[in-house]
Formats: structure tokens, sequence, C-alpha cells
């Protein structure tokens, strides 16, 4: 699923996202890559390959602990 924002306005260190349906997130800017602007689309979605790979690291690194 992916969800996405406009940046409705920057003040000081915080952002407002507009989502598609009007809810209004305010977020750290410094969690918005660094050339984010008032006006620019922003992508939230959920990697699930890059979450299977973080997992099966995690699982091996504990494995290796655990041994």
């Amino acid at each position: 699923m992916e969800r996405k924002f406009i940046v409705d306005g920057i003040e000081g260190n915080k952002a407002s996202l507009e989502a598609e349906d009007g809810t209004i997130l305010t977020v750290d800017l410094a969690l918005l890559p660094a050339a984010v602007a008032e006006g620019d689309i922003v992508r939230i979605f959920i990697d699930h390959e890059q979450t299977g790979k973080k997992k099966e690291e995690i699982q091996n690194l504990l494995n290796d602990i655990f041994r």
C-alpha cells in the first residue's frame, strides 16, 4: 500500500503533509529528503522486499550470537 502526500507547508524544522483524503500530518523536516519544498509530492510505502531482507539479516545475527 502506498500513500501520497503533498507538502503543504514548512515552518522551522516541521513540515505539514496533506494526504489525498485531507488528513494532515506534521513531521520533522529531517525525516524528509533535504531538497523537499512546498508543493512537492511525498510517497510513503512499505517495501516488503527490503523488510524481508532485513528480517533475515537480523535473524542471521541472532543465530550467530546464540550458537
